[in-house]
């Protein structure tokens, strides 16, 4: 996982972020993993669609780059209100213009942009092959991180936040998903230990339940 910045209008401007994207996916191989996965902001002064089309003309050029390596390239749900890629319809669009791009699935990003998270995973399922379990409380105050749906969001982790992560086992299990699961906790109520010890507990009862 890294940044690079590919959202620009033309081949040009994008060939620095592509340079990037060739040394991670050299890594990746370094590695002995077969995926990385692209976390993609929006950007001032353009709005989500227009990054979405800069960033899809750029993809198709990374994810020829990443099969001719046998590295695939994800993107996962961003929680950035000028994101180009936040919700199930932003990704899918993007997979009909580059159909061998695939998907980090983040049910607590997907939240952000005013999808049920369960929608969003059964939307993409197919192309879904990793993903993150993140979680949010809505803030009365305005404070935390304004998501496109107009709320406001705090880190909290997974168990203590809104998202209904019973739910969305039961949908990725209805559909045999078999890729990993990173839980994401960037809140300040636990120690980093702590937080996975609590998270990685919540989510097997979850499961054994």
């Amino acid at each position: 996982t890294f940044f690079t910045d590919i959202n620009f209008p033309t081949a040009k401007e994008r060939q620095q972020g592509i340079d990037k994207i060739k040394e991670g996916i050299e890594t990746a191989m370094i590695l002995g993993t077969d995926k990385i996965m692209l976390p993609i902001g929006g950007k001032h002064g353009l709005t989500a669609e227009q990054s979405r089309r800069n960033v899809v003309e750029g993809l198709k050029q990374a994810v020829e780059i990443g099969n001719k390596c046998g590295v695939t390239i994800t993107v996962e749900h961003f929680p950035d209100k000028l994101a180009p890629f936040i919700t199930s319809e932003d990704v899918n669009e993007a997979i009909r213009e580059v159909p061998d791009l695939r998907i980090t699935y983040d049910g607590g990003n997907i939240l952000t942009g005013g999808e049920d998270p369960v929608e969003g995973y059964l939307n993409s399922k197919t192309y879904i092959i990793h993903s993150h379990f993140k979680d949010w409380l809505i803030s009365n105050d305005k404070k935390g991180l304004e998501g496109k749906d107009g709320n406001f969001y705090i880190p909290a982790l997974v168990g203590d936040g809104i998202v209904d992560y019973k739910r969305v086992l039961e949908a990725m299990n209805s559909s045999c998903y078999s890729g990993y699961i990173n839980i994401e906790y960037e809140g300040y109520d636990y120690r980093p230990e702590d937080a996975m010890a609590k998270g990685l507990q919540y989510l097997k009862t979850l499961m054994e339940g």
